[in-house]
């Protein structure tokens, strides 16, 4: 499996490559990706009192900081037991990092955040963004960094739809051996439930059972497919908005990460189309998994 880790920090190297870690993805190729957005020289002449080449030796610091990232990230990672390569390159963070994971043939591509709040999503807005609504493989986007030693809680989000499924086929591809416990959680909105009730009314059907029932059933058939991969597995289902529902779902299994696809197209109308991936990785307090399949 290939995995591509971009950092801006050390700091980050070691926060993402804690959760890599935590995964227990066997087999992992990892290149730690450092992008330099520089100024170019034609464009940002030397201020007439200053030494003509001001401009080129600030170009070769900016570099020698960089490769100081990468080293100290590398660094990082080795001390957790993770081999990795280096690369760095200049130009547009978001498009040379997505670039790269594309050319590179990329299962995995792994972001650092530091969090929720406006700031954080500005920072992470740029690239983080870009990865999550284009990047053609899976994205990580880690913002906590798991307590070493210890199996990871896992939520996986699913609508029971067949791309959902596929993406359940993909995560199970990886064997992620550091997920201890899963839930399989499905969250209908409660305006579907009071449409349909309003449709079936005449028929004197209790909807609500009707609904959570077949998707009870939906998720002992995803649980039986992914206990092979985490034996301990359970299932929720659950009513509401569906952001904030996978939010209070996350705290109170106190959850270390969020699965869920890219996209849906299922019996529950578009559940996680974009918008929902979106939100839980930009917008969340905790490291989200989007799989793409």
């Amino acid at each position: 499996m290939k995995i591509v880790v971009g950092i801006e920090s050390a700091e980050r190297a070691k926060s993402v490559g804690s959760l890599v870690k935590s995964l227990g993805i066997e087999n992992a190729s990892i290149e730690l990706l450092h992008v330099l957005e520089r100024i170019a020289e034609d464009k940002m002449p030397p201020p007439p009192e200053a030494s003509p080449d001001l401009i080129t030796r600030f170009l070769k610091m900016q570099e020698e900081e960089a490769q100081g990232v990468l080293a100290s990230g590398h660094a990082a990672l080795t001390q957790l037991g993770l081999a990795s390569t280096t690369k760095l390159m200049t130009g547009f963070a978001g498009n040379r990092i997505l670039a790269r994971s594309e050319e590179g043939g990329a299962d995995l591509l792994a972001l650092g955040s530091s969090g929720r709040g406006l700031l954080n999503g500005a920072k992470l807005g740029s690239v983080g963004r870009k990865a999550l609504t284009s990047a053609k493989c899976s994205v990580l986007i880690a913002k906590n960094a798991p307590s070493q030693g210890r199996p990871l809680t896992a939520v996986i989000a699913t609508d029971h739809s067949q791309y959902a499924n596929r993406c359940l086929e993909k995560l199970m591809s990886w064997n992620p051996k550091g997920i201890g416990r899963a839930v399989v959680t499905t969250v209908y909105p409660e305006q579907l439930l009071k449409s349909m009730t309003s449709l079936m009314n005449h028929f004197k059907a209790d909807v609500s059972s009707w609904v959570k029932g077949e998707l009870e059933r939906n998720n002992a058939e995803f649980i039986r497919k992914f206990a092979n991969v985490v034996p301990n597995c359970t299932g929720r289902v659950e009513s509401g908005d569906v952001g904030d529902t996978l939010e209070r779902v996350m705290k109170e299994e106190g959850a270390d990460l969020l699965i869920l696809g890219s996209q849906g197209h299922g019996f529950l109308e578009r559940m996680f189309v974009g918008s929902i991936s979106l939100d839980q990785a930009m917008s969340r307090s905790y490291s989200t998994l989007v799989v793409r399949a």
